[in-house]
């Protein structure tokens, strides 16, 4: 197998066709292994970054794709996934059964390239074809990386919607959904209740982004933290890939509103069969009503009995999210670096040191 280095945008663009005819036949669904949401991250957020996407060729048909690049972290030079800020999840599009091979053949490249210190691999999911391939250890061994697996701190929520809600339903406490009936009932006594889903957005993109930020920034005010939504690039991120998605019919907006006014908005993205609780938001004005959870609700009920096969709520364990009785889908990260003494320190440095303080000061990895 051969391996070549994507590194300028116009390599990367020309990538497009190959990107997708693989992405279409890999067996690991992921929406944040798309083309357009890489291709579309880097041309926001490259500014600190280095290229450094691999393809992998077998007798000259693109079997792997690994879309990562390279930032310097505290002295050292890292690589890691291309939008791993805004991902949940990571991938490296591979052809089934070329995974194993696909992976010694990266291995191989890596250590003969050069030039990085330690890769990081932060969000991967437990059963993926690049989990399996990670845990055959006895390829890094046998090429002498330094290597660690760890279940990540958080892990993914999600509800089997295959069956009927009625069957899940009966999972739930009984006061919960009480209480939810309860809050839309009393919100309908402002007006005409309303759910729209999966709306057919008018593309007013800077309008929509303006709203949810302002009600994410009112939200977090009281937490002292600042939302993420107020970053510019990311706005622009979120307006250039939710076009694209929206268009390609995977952009998920859905609104709860009140005599038309809408009181709680939904952005995230429905693919393949999976559903992804992305980004909610709601009027703090309304909430001693609790609009997000009504909304929440609806957009369960909605998934069962449909297209949908998976509600994937993300990344984290909120209170919020285990109300409504989902399974546990495992994450791990992993670190891996070549056996040189860089790499021995940058190891240490990420997998020991880095990892201990996060534990002191209580942070998620």
């Amino acid at each position: 197998m051969d391996v070549k280095v994507i590194l300028t945008m116009e390599q990367f663009e020309a990538l497009r066709d190959e990107w997708d005819t693989l992405n279409a036949l890999a067996e690991d669904i992921n929406i944040f292994g798309e083309f357009d949401w890489v291709f579309t991250w880097w041309q926001h957020f490259h500014k600190d970054y280095e290229l450094f996407i691999l393809q992998v060729k077998d007798q000259g048909q693109t079997v792997a794709i690994a879309p990562w690049m390279k930032v310097r972290r505290h002295g050292f030079c890292m690589i890691e996934f291309i939008g791993y800020d805004v991902s949940d999840f990571e991938t490296v599009l591979c052809l089934p059964g070329k995974e194993e091979q696909a992976l010694d053949a990266i291995l191989k490249f890596l250590l003969t390239t050069g030039g990085w210190d330690i890769m990081r691999l932060q969000k991967v999911k437990s059963g993926s074809r690049l989990f399996s391939a990670l845990m055959n250890k006895s390829q890094m061994k046998a090429r002498g990386y330094c290597f660690k697996v760890h279940p990540h701190k958080e892990q993914s929520m999600v509800i089997n919607t295959t069956g009927t809600w009625a069957e899940h339903a009966k999972k739930i406490r009984p006061k919960l959904l009480a209480d939810t009936r309860r809050c839309e009932k009393r919100l309908s006594e402002l007006g005409t209740v309303s759910f729209d889903f999966k709306a057919q957005f008018a593309g007013d993109f800077p309008a929509l982004l303006s709203t949810m930020r302002d009600w994410h920034m009112a939200r977090l005010d009281d937490k002292n933290t600042r939302s993420f939504l107020t970053d510019k690039t990311m706005s622009a991120f979120l307006e250039s890939v939710g076009k694209i998605f929206h268009d390609k019919q995977w952009l998920d907006i859905s609104r709860l509103t009140v005599n038309s006014k809408a009181v709680a908005i939904h952005w995230g993205f429905s693919y393949k069969g999976l559903f992804y609780y992305y980004v909610p938001v709601f009027d703090q004005s309304y909430k001693a009503y609790s609009p997000s959870r009504i909304l929440l609700s609806k957009l369960l009920m909605d998934s069962f009995g449909g297209k949908v096969q998976l509600f994937d709520f993300m990344l984290g364990e909120e209170p919020y999210k285990m109300e409504w009785v989902p399974e546990k889908q495992w994450l791990y990260f992993a670190y891996f670096s070549p056996p040189t003494w860089r790499g021995q320190a940058a190891f240490w440095f990420f997998d020991k040191f880095v990892l201990w303080i996060k534990k002191l000061r209580g942070i998620s990895w």
